[in-house]
């Protein structure tokens, strides 16, 4: 039978009444059981007895079959999925009729809906993100290329295998475009009619919503959508009706993504501008989403802070040991000059000779007599409290009596500068106070 022909026969074939067929045999496959239940029909795991390999089989629900267009969307799943072969897009193996059973035998993909995966893992991080975002792209990338606009993308006809990649499937609302031709030469069969709205409230784009014309940007819109939920979390468009949803949609800006997950940062400007309510605003094509989703890794990669080793931190440690030595000689000096006198603000005399200088005393005869061996300093040289002789005053301190043969010490002697225990340079007092020296 001709590909038109079994086209023919499917929109012709009468509806007929289903029950749960697992155990039973459509063909040569054999079904196993039932895996779940969709908009449009019934999917059973089954074995494929020719080949010995596992499938997925999915049949028209019975209380659709009736329904002509929903059997017309059944078969516009089929040829969309088939005229693809792409790693992110499940692959259909075969499409059939068996007796009035119509059927779709594709891949069978181990793994969880995407759904399901950011239900227990969102708010995803960006590298996690950007990964499930750019296979999910791929994918669409492939169907547009065939000239097939998604028209459903949601997280539920999204697989997460368990070797993590990504399978888009679930090609009952795919359009074809109007410049590109289905398989076989037909145009598109899938319009809508009567007023109704095909798709996923909350994941529709405003003029899909609106039922105005689509094309490949109204899944650019979608992608935006399962972006904002992977990097937040959260769904961009809310309300507790699906008509309150299509409005927000179609009316409210989302909240920025940073807003709700900081992380989600470096991602903003790629989901925000799929979100757009003007396609014209969007990117024009998923090639443009997947050049700005690789640039913004490369710039997130080169903002990334430069490991050093340890031999590049003793530049600013020693600066810091010496900053600090700096600190602690201005205390120091500081501490000093407190315990100036009054007038230390005068500029300073000659620093003071830093050893005493004995004076020969001279006999009347004028020959100077030998000098005897220096005493010991007495407890006023070792900073004992002696009578201070004013700044100002030149008059020489009450002389002390001194014992036979002692040389006496001029009055221009003057104090020795007794430095503090501490690592810094004495200061030079304003004027040096004279005192009395018992030797």
């Amino acid at each position: 039978m001709s590909s038109e022909a079994f086209l023919r026969a499917l929109a012709e074939a009468p509806p007929v009444g289903r029950v749960d067929r697992s155990g039973e045999r459509l063909g040569h496959f054999a079904l196993q059981g039932c895996l779940g239940r969709g908009g449009m029909g019934e999917v059973y795991a089954a074995l494929d007895q020719k080949l010995g390999r596992r499938v997925a089989v999915k049949l028209l629900r019975p209380d659709v079959m009736s329904d002509p267009q929903r059997r017309r969307r059944f078969m516009q799943e089929a040829r969309a999925a088939a005229a693809i072969t792409h790693r992110h897009i499940v692959t259909v193996h075969e499409i059939g009729m068996c007796g009035e059973d119509v059927f779709i035998a594709m891949e069978l993909v181990e793994g969880e809906t995407l759904r399901a995966h950011l239900a227990a893992r969102a708010p995803l991080s960006v590298e996690a993100s950007r990964a499930l975002m750019r296979m999910v792209a791929l994918g669409l990338r492939a169907a547009h290329d065939a000239g097939i606009v998604h028209r459903d993308l949601k997280p539920d006809n999204i697989i997460v295998t368990t070797d993590g990649e990504v399978k888009l499937l679930d090609f009952g609302l795919a359009k074809f475009r109007a410049e590109s031709k289905a398989p076989g030469g037909a145009s598109d069969p899938i319009t809508t009619e009567d007023g109704r709205v095909m798709g996923t409230p909350g994941y529709m784009s405003p003029e899909q919503a609106k039922g105005k014309a689509v094309d490949h940007r109204t899944d650019v819109f979608a992608l935006g959508v399962i972006a904002y939920e992977m990097t937040t979390g959260q769904r961009p468009f809310v309300g507790d009706s699906s008509m309150e949803v299509i409005i927000a949609t179609s009316r409210d800006a989302p909240v920025r993504p940073s807003a709700l997950h900081r992380a989600a940062l470096p991602l903003e400007p790629i989901v925000l501008q799929c979100l757009e309510k003007d396609p014209e605003a969007r990117f024009p094509d998923i090639e443009a989403f997947l050049d700005a989703l690789e640039r913004s890794a490369s710039s997130e990669s080169r903002r990334a802070p430069e490991v050093r080793g340890p031999s590049r931190e003793k530049g600013p440690i020693r600066r810091g040991l010496l900053w600090g030595a700096a600190g602690l000689l201005g205390a120091g000096a500081i501490a000093l000059a407190a315990g100036l006198p009054d007038d230390a603000g005068k500029a300073p005399p000659p620093a003071p000779e830093p050893r005493l200088k004995l004076v020969e005393a001279t006999s009347t005869t004028g020959h100077a007599t030998p000098s005897p061996p220096r005493a010991a300093p007495s407890a006023t040289a070792l900073g004992a409290k002696t009578p201070r002789v004013g700044p100002t005053s030149n008059a020489a301190a009450p002389a002390v009596p001194a014992r036979a043969a002692t040389p006496t010490v001029a009055a221009s002697t003057r104090r020795p500068t007794v430095r503090p225990h501490i690592n810094v340079p004495a200061v030079p007092s304003a004027r040096p106070t004279r005192v009395n020296l018992g030797i």
